[in-house]
């Protein structure tokens, strides 16, 4: 069955729009390490910050999408995108050999420095694991953006899903109070805003190509499409209902 283009038109929109806004909130960043201010890397004066090199990942992720948006694109601008593209997967791995060997490489604090001790931190300025694994998947998506396999479904969409599985715990945590979702230094560390903006990230990979399964479903015009576009908010507040009945429970015993 084809697809609405007006549908699909929009959902390129949406992608677009979800691409400056994540390029936006990397920008605001990197000025807040540049000028020292709290408030722009952390949201709030004393909360968590947002790594320099997560600022930096999002700003490339953000910007190669915007490139690889539409289908139709030059060799150069194609070349761009995927360089940056591969820049998002680098930090990724980067980051996470510098863990096993326990050795610094020195990317962490390349550009600006952040001061032992911080929250949630295990070595200075370097991001934690929901951010690692959500670059190192973000990076692969992009470099796959038109790639799909025989059945038709696309690896970029499943990198997608995959990241919004890894950061919606730790939204959660935030939402709920549950502090061990977000803030074990090895395990789940992740400023609220880097949650947020890799989310966006995750809806933005999903939206650029919605014409390949399964995200096709949800703009199919049948009885399926109508069912999954109905069932979509039940399914994104459930856990968040349900965690916090659960936390309300935990508390008054």
């Amino acid at each position: 069955m084809e697809l609405d283009s007006r549908k699909l038109h929009r959902s390129a929109l949406a992608a677009r729009a979800l691409g400056i806004v994540i390029i936006a909130v990397a920008v605001l960043v990197l000025i807040g390490w540049a000028m020292n201010n709290e408030a722009l890397k952390s949201v709030t004066v004393h909360g968590v910050a947002m790594k320099t090199n997560t600022a930096v990942g999002l700003l490339l992720a953000g910007t190669s999408l915007l490139l690889l948006l539409s289908r139709q694109i030059s060799r150069g601008r194609r070349i761009v995108g995927m360089t940056l593209a591969a820049g998002v997967l680098a930090i990724a791995v980067l980051t996470f050999i510098q863990r096993p060997l326990g050795v610094d490489l020195r990317i962490d604090q390349l550009l600006f420095t952040e001061a032992p001790g911080a929250m949630y931190t295990t070595s200075p300025n370097r991001m934690g694991t929901p951010a690692l694994v959500s670059f190192a998947l973000a990076g692969m998506a992009l470099l796959l953006t038109d790639y799909r396999l025989k059945s038709g479904r696309s690896p970029m969409q499943f990198c997608a899903v995959v990241i919004l599985v890894v950061v919606t715990l730790p939204l959660l945590g935030y939402l709920t109070g549950a502090r061990e979702l977000y803030s074990i230094a090895r395990l789940t560390a992740i400023a609220p805003h880097t949650a947020v903006a890799l989310a966006m990230l995750a809806f933005a990979l999903l939206a650029a190509r919605a014409d390949a399964p399964p995200v096709r479903l949800f703009f199919l015009d049948n009885a399926g499409g109508e069912m999954a576009r109905r069932l979509l908010p039940a399914a994104l507040l459930a856990p968040i209902l349900l965690s916090s009945l659960r936390i309300f429970g935990m508390v008054r015993g």
